[in-house]
């Protein structure tokens, strides 16, 4: 039976909660060179909550976390192009300005298969719908 499941804002005090290696990713947050440099200094949690800090502050709400019974137990990230540098060492870059990027999402293996990508998922788009965004 599944416990009760709940989303959250991302927020840095909900980064904290999110498992490694995902919380000090920077694939996307920041410019290939950059990603590396923060994984090579090990500086990549700390980077990951410097993007998150300066894009809720200059855009908003950028991720969601979902909880099982109080456990992280996965995450979305979504941003603009613009806040997302990382995309650009993509083929599939550039995304219309208009747009916001589905970066990254995560359930972890001992929640899988409960529903939660797409409770993510949902949350994602019903948040981006409120602020009038209309591509994802």
């Amino acid at each position: 039976m599944a416990g009760r499941r709940y989303l959250a804002p991302l927020t840095r005090d909900t980064l904290a909660d999110v498992g490694l290696p995902c919380r000090a990713c920077t694939r996307w947050e920041l410019s290939a060179v950059a990603s590396q440099r923060a994984a090579a200094d090990d500086t990549g949690e700390a980077e990951k909550a410097g993007w998150l800090t300066g894009t809720l502050l200059d855009w908003g709400s950028c991720g969601q976390v979902v909880r099982v019974d109080g456990e992280v137990a996965g995450y979305a990230i979504y941003a603009p192009a613009a806040y997302l540098p990382g995309l650009s060492a993509y083929p599939t870059a550039p995304i219309s300005p208009d747009a916001v990027a589905l970066a990254s999402l995560r359930v972890e293996p001992a929640f899988a298969s409960q529903g939660l990508a797409r409770m993510l998922v949902q949350g994602m788009c019903a948040d981006l719908v409120r602020r009038g965004v209309r591509a994802v």
